[in-house]
């Protein structure tokens, strides 16, 4: 791997760990502020993720009706799923679910892009895995929850859109990006209309602590994070990355 990818993909990921955090508060809430419904924090990152994208939805791609179906899996089904069990589960117990992601993308992988995953890869995937349920194991708390299962959901459906990536026509990330964003928009404004309340009533309780925490979903996460895994999946094995 070249030197700037490699300090690129650390850099999603110490993004993408911070991200945990800050959804969870979102969720969540602190003192007056409870926290605004899932449904409705997947809507307003990707509307606002599109809104700032707008102008690179032109023109439409060649082979649409497979990128709508992987930035589905990106978008709308990946952040339901894990906004909904970031809402019941703690960011420690997340951080061990989302693992999930690496086996699921690698045996996808070998099956669909025919990839060799050497012995190397797949001790480095169980070691990221164990590693991190080492560090989060709390004996007392370790269950099967709604929370875990949305969760290793969320993971399912982004390994597939990784899948996708490699084999859709090549566009820049932030193309695929502002896809990602149009695409979820109507599925998740339905959600949020006929499953929830309170929204807007919730969002200006957060004030501007809620703002920043939006401003850092929509720019590092969705642009800068997502963006440089688009370029490294398009680099790399989908099954070297994602771990």
């Amino acid at each position: 791997m070249r030197p700037r990818h490699f300090l690129l993909l650390n850099a999603v990921c110490l993004i993408w760990g911070l991200n945990f955090v800050v959804t969870k508060w979102a969720l969540s809430g602190a003192g007056d502020f409870g926290g605004v419904p899932p449904f409705f924090l997947a809507f307003a990152r990707f509307t606002l993720l599109t809104l700032i994208l707008l102008p690179l939805l032109r023109p439409l791609p060649k082979d649409l009706p497979r990128v709508l179906l992987t930035v589905s899996c990106f978008g709308a089904a990946h952040f339901t799923l894990l906004f909904l069990g970031l809402q019941r589960a703690t960011p420690s117990t997340a951080a061990i679910a989302i693992q999930l992601f690496a086996p699921f993308t690698t045996l996808l992988s070998i099956v669909f892009l025919k990839e060799s995953v050497g012995w190397r890869r797949w001790t480095g995937i169980a070691m990221a895995f164990f590693g991190v349920a080492l560090i989060a194991f709390e004996p007392d708390q370790t269950s099967v929850t709604w929370g875990v299962l949305f969760i290793a959901g969320a993971a399912l459906v982004g390994s597939i859109g990784s899948i996708l990536i490699k084999l859709v026509e090549p566009m820049g990330p932030l193309r695929f990006q502002a896809w990602n964003g149009a695409a979820a928009i109507a599925p998740l404004l339905i959600l949020t209309l006929f499953l929830e309340d309170g929204q807007a009533a919730a969002a200006l309780a957060g004030g501007w602590p809620f703002a920043a925490a939006m401003a850092y979903i929509v720019v590092p996460v969705s642009m800068l994070g997502f963006g440089g895994y688009y370029v490294l999946l398009r680099h790399y094995d989908a099954s070297l990355i994602s771990p």
